[in-house]
């Protein structure tokens, strides 16, 4: 029997290929979801029931060959062939659904008559229908239409195709008895490649955003991988006002601009979905980046200033509109470029086009959301975050009070509504420098009203510190003179203001003997996973030098180190074991490990600095008077500045 893997004569023949085959049974039931859901033409369930066809030929194909088994399944897969290539050539007639209707039953009854006296011409049969319906996708992409197969499906498409290639009894990675089956795995990716394609062909909100059943799942499923890459590369990530985000209303999202990539990653981490994005064209040149952006469909803005044309734009108005009209959440950058800067750039009018154009078109009840974004750094791998979503713009009731203005005053006035929105989250300081000076001030505050002078969570720095760059010029540089007497005074005793509770510096004995103990115990389990992951962690290092932009040192640290850190898993798992669910279990055990050595660093630093205060505190006793009342003059200088502040909601 071909397909490699070796026929036992006792009960299933081939039990790798005949279980994968259920993959297609699975395929079925999420498509007749979509239908039932009227995210998917009802031309996919045909799809569905001939995908149902293909798991139980293939199950007695692989169980116990027979002709009735083989009958079904070519028939079947054939069939299915015959959806993909009518729907594409539909299309050029405008009716993908007729299509996929007419080609699919066409295919299958045709190759149902034909197959018991030409069952050899299966393959060949296949490949001209897929000539057919690549042939009809580049017409329609000439004629300017949307694609309909992205580059994130043709892999998954060009991937299973290999292994189905690898999977045949004459490969030379042929192994009969390995558990591991390419053919197997054929069924597996050929069932998503039919999956990924319907979802985007098939999907009634048109291929230009492709929006079926799957993206409900896969944003929620990206949202979660945002959440582990933001709190794993971030110590402490504080969000403020969630609230202000409904779930039952169409929500365009509007966002400063300055950590790169790190930006749209925090905002899904802080959505807990993925939103739909809009990003400059030019970033589709990059293959690498254009993978990983149709695989999230992020949409397209295309900008003379980048050379490109901007009547494309047509299809990303129309995309995001379709997105609005499903209640789903636009996520734009305004500012339209990155980098790290003191405050806000020239907000441009995409976001307000965007808006207004939904609502010309019939979408109603549109909230525009600011989102603010303030990073402590933008290099370090553990540095803190904070997002402050702000007061909506009621789009209905902002209208209402505009209905003088033409179209294009409408948009002007309502990008200066955006941007007065966005510059009340944001931070906004004089300069780079004055805003790293004010944030210090007012942790040195904040940590005073701490008996035990622990850390303040950034989001609380962060206000406290715009509150400052808000008072008068004369009140901020007295309170950078404070800063700077007070930080020359720590400077000369050596310690930092984690060391000063209200104004005290012991160190008691109970705080000393815990500090002993977290060097004993986990100082070793620290070293032993660091030595594992060092060529990582030097890996990431090398990168983020390697690049001068700081807004690019954040997308660069957070792209390699989730890179490098899958790989040094791997290498090490498949070094130190054997089979692939021992290679599996390793790689989880590493990942679980470094996480918990972030953690442990933490607690481990602690001790490590109330070790040095005490022996820095018999050593310098005498200047301390000094450091307290300089922390004092600091306080008092902050307090007559601004007003207090409340706590912000945790992650």
């Amino acid at each position: 029997m071909a397909d490699c893997e070796r026929s036992d004569p006792i009960g299933i023949a081939q039990d790798v290929n005949a279980w994968t085959s259920l993959a297609y049974a699975a395929v079925a039931v999420a498509l007749l979801a979509g239908v039932s859901s009227k995210k998917l033409f009802r031309s996919a369930a045909l799809l569905a029931f001939l995908s149902l066809a293909e798991a139980v030929g293939s199950v007695l194909f692989h169980g116990d060959p027979s002709d009735v088994g083989q009958w079904i399944h070519d028939v079947a897969l054939l069939g299915m062939l015959g959806v993909v290539t009518g729907a594409h050539v539909g299309r050029l007639w405008g009716m993908i659904d007729r299509g996929a209707w007419i080609g699919g039953l066409a295919v299958t009854i045709s190759v149902g008559l034909v197959h018991p006296v030409a069952a050899d011409a299966v393959n060949g049969s296949a490949g001209v229908l897929l000539a057919v319906a690549v042939l009809a996708e580049l017409v329609a992409r000439r004629r300017g239409e949307p694609a309909m197969v992205r580059l994130g499906a043709i892999f998954v498409f060009a991937l299973a195709g290999a292994t189905w290639v690898l999977g045949t009894t004459d490969s030379p990675v042929c192994s009969p008895d390995s558990i591991v089956q390419f053919h197997g795995l054929w069924h597996l990716l050929s069932a998503l490649a039919v999956f990924v394609w319907a979802d985007r062909a098939l999907a009634t909100a048109g291929p230009q955003l492709g929006s079926g059943i799957g993206r409900l799942y896969s944003d929620r499923v990206v949202g979660l991988v945002a959440i582990i890459l933001v709190r794993g590369f971030h110590r402490d990530v504080d969000i403020e006002g969630r609230s202000s985000i409904p779930t039952d209303r169409p929500v365009v999202l509007v966002a400063n601009h300055g950590n790169g990539f790190v930006d749209p990653a925090v905002m899904a981490a802080a959505l807990r979905r993925l939103p739909r994005f809009i990003a400059k064209a030019s970033l589709w040149k990059i293959l690498p980046a254009r993978v990983l952006l149709d695989a999230v469909a992020v949409l397209p803005v295309y900008r003379r200033a980048d050379g490109d044309d901007p009547r494309g734009n047509d299809r990303m108005f129309a995309a995001s509109t379709d997105a609005l009209a499903r209640v789903d959440r636009v996520a734009i950058f305004p500012e339209g470029t990155t980098g790290d800067r003191a405050g806000l750039d020239r907000v441009r009018s995409g976001a307000a086009r965007i808006a207004l154009g939904a609502r010309g078109a019939g979408v109603g009840n549109i909230l525009i959301v600011p989102i603010g974004f303030a990073f402590e750094s933008r290099v370090e791998t553990r540095s803190r975050v904070a997002v402050t979503i702000g007061d909506p713009i009621d789009l209905d009731e902002w209208c209402a009070t505009q209905v003088s203005l033409d179209e294009r005053a409408a948009t002007h006035a309502l990008t200066e509504a955006i941007a007065t929105q966005l510059v009340a989250v944001s931070p906004v300081y004089s300069s780079v420098d004055e805003r790293e000076q004010l944030r210090m001030a007012a942790e040195v505050e904040l940590r005073s009203r701490d008996r035990r002078a622990r850390t303040p969570s950034f989001g609380a720095v962060e206000r406290r510190a715009s509150m400052i760059a808000a008072a008068s010029s004369e009140q901020r540089q007295r309170v950078i003179a404070a800063l700077s007497d007070h930080v020359l005074r720590r400077t000369m005793v050596g310690l930092g203001d984690e060391a000063m509770g209200e104004g005290t510096m012991r160190v008691g004995l109970g705080a000393l003997l815990l500090a002993a103990g977290a060097l004993f115990f986990a100082g070793p389990f620290l070293l032993t996973v660091m030595l594992v992951h060092l060529p990582a962690l030097v890996l990431v290092r090398l990168a983020v030098s390697s690049v001068d932009s700081t807004a690019t040192k954040g997308t660069v640290r957070l792209l390699t180190g989730a890179a490098a850190m899958l790989a040094t898993w791997w290498i090490v798992a498949a070094v130190l074991f054997d089979g692939v669910l021992a290679v599996t279990s390793a790689m989880v055990v590493l990942g679980v490990s470094g996480a918990c050595a972030m953690f442990v660093w933490g607690w481990l630093r602690s001790g490590l600095s109330t070790i040095r205060r005490w022996l820095r505190e018999r050593d310098r006793r005498a200047l301390v008077d000094g450091l307290l009342v300089s922390r004092s003059e600091l306080i008092e200088a902050i307090g007559d500045a601004v007003v207090d502040v409340s706590e912000p909601d945790q992650v």
